[in-house]
């Protein structure tokens, strides 16, 4: 099933289940207020009642003038539980006529039948009973349970009146009230449910449509095309999802585009020195170049090149793969330093160039592999000499930054653009004036330098020099645990 789908019956059923819980609690509910309310109102009645007879009772201290007198009874209670009457009312209903028994079995009789009043409909069944609970008046005509409410008079119970207390509705108009509600509830609750429906499919449909556009996008770039981007100006996940994967396409692009570049910039520094290795061998062999020590010292430089180049290119790929081997070890790098300024004395004195170091500190440790540091710093060296104009200058200052051991490697013109700098330690990366294959390396030394700076967790940056031309700013962390430790 569509996600969609699943949305919308999700969010309908979550609204069907909460519409049908507060449909059945507020029916509930009202079922019981009403009755509650029938009966607080029945008993606030009895109340008066209470003490219309607590009146009459008290003029005749007994209860013979309503013993077995069914209509009289009938007429206080009926009147008393309409609230038609006020407390004089009441005296002269209840009060019998001077000087006769108060009988009254003809006159007032109720010709509707028993339990009717002719003007005020049904007579609620009531009984009155003495202070011993025998009944005076009344008859329990419904055979119900019933429940007794006191008649006091000087705070002495002197009698009760039995009155049926409702589970239900106790009529037939109070039914057809709770049914035209309950109904009602009923109609609004259809009502909220199709409203639920139709928000239910909007808020599916509009969770789901983005859904669908990255979806379309994720097959377009997986099919190659990695131009595809998702157009978007949603601020939530579903925003966020979609700009990952504008993201991730131009992350495809870009790695497509420099694998492409890789692979063209490594046939053609490869072809370089092969072509002219071929070409002397040619020339050798054809007799226009004699075979003597000039032409072998030209065709070892050209492979010294080729070999140089491939270590380079092996380097570099089992950095990136994480497999170069590194064996750390606490090392002062100012005496590895001096060495390796004094391997390139020959070249020094060949260029012109000036070396300076300046060493701030003598005892720094690091945590270090000897043999990489090493490789670095020679291959800084040779890039120095190679873009750097005869008669230059290189500076070197070995200090203590904050927590690093820090490396600032500066050397004389010519400089570079701004735009070239970062892409500096770009494998196979070199600024236009420096593209001088007499002079110039394969642009993989720098690249080399930054994975063995990374290795030593550590960080390089580049920027201009005050001398002209390059500065390299590097740091790598003090050893203050005085333990060596795997890269």
């Amino acid at each position: 099933m569509k996600l969609k789908y699943q949305l919308f019956i999700v969010l309908l059923l979550a609204s069907a289940t909460l519409i049908a819980s507060l449909y059945a609690f507020n029916s509930w509910s009202f079922s019981r207020g009403f009755i509650n309310y029938i009966n607080q109102s029945h008993t606030n009645s009895l109340e008066s009642l209470s003490v219309t007879l607590a009146e009459a009772y008290s003029e005749n201290e007994n209860w013979d003038w309503i013993q077995g007198n069914e209509d009289q009874w009938r007429r206080i209670s009926g009147l008393a539980l309409r609230g038609t009457n006020g407390p004089r009312d009441r005296r002269d209903t209840a009060r019998p006529p001077a000087g006769e028994q108060q009988r009254d079995t003809g006159r007032g009789a109720n010709k509707n039948g028993p339990g009717r009043d002719r003007n005020k409909g049904p007579t609620p069944v009531l009984l009155l009973a003495d202070e011993d609970k025998n009944v005076i008046a009344g008859h329990n005509r419904l055979n119900k349970d019933l429940a007794w409410f006191d008649v006091t008079y000087d705070d002495d119970v002197i009698g009760f009146i039995g009155y049926p207390s409702y589970d239900g509705l106790p009529g037939q108009l109070e039914q057809v009230f709770s049914d035209q509600q309950t109904n009602s509830l009923a109609w609004a609750s259809l009502l909220m449910a199709a409203i639920s429906a139709v928000l239910a499919a909007l808020i599916a449909s509009r969770i789901v449509k983005p859904v669908l556009t990255v979806s379309g996008a994720v097959a377009e770039i997986s099919r190659g095309d990695f131009d595809h981007r998702v157009e978007t100006t949603r601020r939530d996940e579903l925003g966020d999802l979609s700009r990952d994967v504008n993201h991730l396409a131009h992350t495809l692009e870009q790695s497509r585009t420099a694998r492409r570049k890789w692979i063209a910039e490594i046939s053609h520094e490869l072809r370089t020195p092969v072509a002219i290795l071929q070409g002397e061998i040619e020339a050798i062999e054809d007799g226009i170049r004699p075979f003597d020590a000039t032409s072998l010292s030209s065709l070892q430089t050209e492979t010294i090149r080729l070999s140089r180049l491939i270590q380079d290119l092996h380097d570099l790929s089992l950095s990136d793969l994480g497999a170069l081997e590194y064996h750390m070890s606490p090392m002062a790098l100012l005496p590895l330093l001096t060495e390796r300024i004094a391997s390139v004395d020959a070249q020094r004195s060949e260029t012109g160039i000036s070396i300076t170091l300046t060493p701030d500190t003598s005892n720094a440790q690091i945590l270090g592999d000897t043999q990489r540091l090493g490789q670095l710093l020679d291959n800084l060296l040779q890039n120095s000499f190679r873009y750097t104009d005869p008669n230059g200058q290189i500076e070197i200052t070995l200090n203590r930054y904050q927590r690093n051991l820090r490396i600032l490697w500066n050397d004389s013109g010519p400089g570079l653009a701004d735009e070239d700098l970062p892409m500096l330690f770009d494998p196979l990366f070199r600024a236009e004036q420096s593209r001088n294959r007499n002079n110039g390396g394969a642009g993989l030394g720098l690249a080399i330098v930054e994975k063995i700076v990374m290795a030593h967790r550590g960080s390089i940056s580049a920027s201009h020099s005050d001398l002209g031309g390059l500065q390299l700013d590097i740091r790598i962390p003090l050893n203050d645990s005085k333990k060596p430790i795997a890269p």
